[in-house]
């Protein structure tokens, strides 16, 4: 299962569970244990959004430093590519500046 369907499945427990809360007829006991689990799913929840983000990350700062290996081949290669690797620049520069980005944003959640 991946890290997306695992959520999934976590996120529909949670609501689930959110449904059950609203039962009048739960006794003490029962809300405490549902606020419990509640509580580690959310938990869970949020180390899994950070570690789909981390692994984003990686993902987007790898495929930037291929793109620059290529773009500079290019350059290289010849001069009529070289509008081609500029455009190439452009978009590589915009993937590093998400990748820095993106882990402030999941220190938020």
């Amino acid at each position: 299962m991946t890290g997306e369907q695992t959520l999934k499945e976590v996120q529909l427990a949670i609501e689930a569970i959110e449904k059950l809360r609203g039962n009048l007829g739960l006794t003490k006991d029962d809300k405490r244990n549902l606020e419990l689990c509640l509580l580690r799913l959310s938990n869970i929840e949020q180390a899994i959004i950070r570690e789909i983000g981390n692994n984003l990350i990686i993902t987007l700062t790898n495929d930037a430093k291929a793109l620059n290996e290529l773009i500079s081949k290019i350059n290289k290669s010849s001069e009529s590519l070289a509008s081609v690797a500029k455009k190439i620049e452009k978009v590589t520069a915009l993937v590093n500046a998400l990748s820095k980005v993106l882990p402030s944003g999941a220190k938020l959640l």
